[in-house]
């Protein structure tokens, strides 16, 4: 079975500004050097696999008669061949300013109103996905997500191919991400969603006790302590109303707390959470045979300089070891080697991939 990866999800126009120190709000600043490039997770996925030899499609979508990101897609090898056409819509754009003093990114997206691929869409595009052996999904385009899911998992053989992956970055429509992570096979966390997770439902709770009705209070309680644990010395403790109170919800505090907390929570008896957690590395369970793994982040080639794009890189480089049938451990410290290595360079091209 030929080894092809699918990647579902954004492709944009990223203007990068690389900056000496971040600018002062209301001033005038030079930009060390400005570059635009194809960018979106999905398609930064894409280039990283393309250059680790992977054999990798993007599906997603543009404005009809938009030269300038089909040419930038181009430049970074990115076949638009799969690519949906749009009349109406503007093409997304995300305006960059990269600190090498610190490393950091700071980005700014504007969406637009560009319409997103719909289930039936990406069932013509793909009427066998049984070619694939692997597909993955930015955690975007919520309206449709677990739809096509579900129609692979209804369309794929006995032997759980192609299996499925999922980015949990984005927190705007948590629900959707919720009911996504028990039906695929690989999840990925970013540390801020895992931090995220408790703050959410503190939110809900704290809302329902100062403008809901008891009954509904109620009923978004019982829906809390029935879903959410808190972690306390290595211990899944559930909460209860009278404790609650004086709880500080904060979040997953570490890389490990996050991959066994969410494999607790969501049940994913069959699924792998891999969980990167910046200069303290990355952590994952099988949940299989219940192993924790965890690596430091690899800081051989020096400070990071540009950490833009260095969790598509480490979600890219996973895909492609674990395609390969490369043991868990192996692919946390080849993902952590290969994003280390990226984040003291910029941009995402010419990786030392070794």
């Amino acid at each position: 079975m030929d080894k092809r990866i699918l990647v579902v999800g954004l492709s944009c126009v990223d203007i990068i500004n690389y900056v000496a120190n971040y600018p002062v709000e209301d001033s005038d600043s030079r930009i060390l050097e400005q570059i635009w490039t194809a960018g979106g997770n999905a398609t930064n996925n894409v280039i990283v696999l393309n250059q680790l030899n992977s054999y990798s499609i993007l599906f997603s979508v543009i404005p009809i008669n938009c030269p300038i990101i089909v040419s930038l897609l181009s430049k970074v090898g990115v076949s638009s061949e799969c690519f949906l056409h749009r009349l109406n819509g503007d093409l997304p754009t995300s305006t960059v300013i990269v600190n090498e003093k610190t490393g950091t990114r700071t980005i700014m997206h504007y969406r637009g109103q560009l319409q997103e691929p719909n289930c039936e869409e990406f069932q013509l595009a793909f009427p066998n996905i049984n070619i694939f052996s692997w597909i993955h999904f930015e955690g975007r385009n919520f309206e449709n997500l677990l739809r096509m899911i579900n129609y692979i998992l209804l369309s794929r053989k006995n032997d759980g191919r192609p299996r499925i992956s999922l980015e949990c970055e984005k927190v705007r429509d948590f629900e959707t991400l919720e009911n996504a992570i028990p039906l695929v096979d690989v999840i990925f966390v970013s540390k801020d969603f895992a931090r995220y997770l408790y703050h959410f439902i503190a939110s809900i709770y704290r809302t329902s006790r100062y403008f809901l009705s008891t009954k509904l209070k109620e009923m978004i309680w019982k829906r809390t302590i029935t879903n959410f644990f808190f972690l306390q010395k290595g211990q899944f403790i559930k909460l209860d109303q009278s404790s609650y109170d004086d709880f500080r919800i904060t979040g997953f505090q570490n890389k490990e707390e996050a991959v066994f907390g969410i494999q607790q929570k969501y049940g994913a008896s069959r699924a792998i959470v891999i969980c990167p957690w910046a200069e303290q590395g990355a952590a994952a369970r099988n949940s299989v045979n219940g192993e924790m793994i965890s690596v430091d982040a690899y800081v051989q080639d020096g400070p990071a300089i540009d950490t833009l794009g260095a969790g598509d890189c480490f979600i890219a480089c996973c895909i492609h070891f674990l395609n390969e049938g490369n043991n868990l451990r192996e692919v946390l410290v080849n993902a952590s080697r290969i994003t280390g290595k990226k984040v003291a360079k910029r941009g995402l091209l010419g990786l030392d991939v070794s």
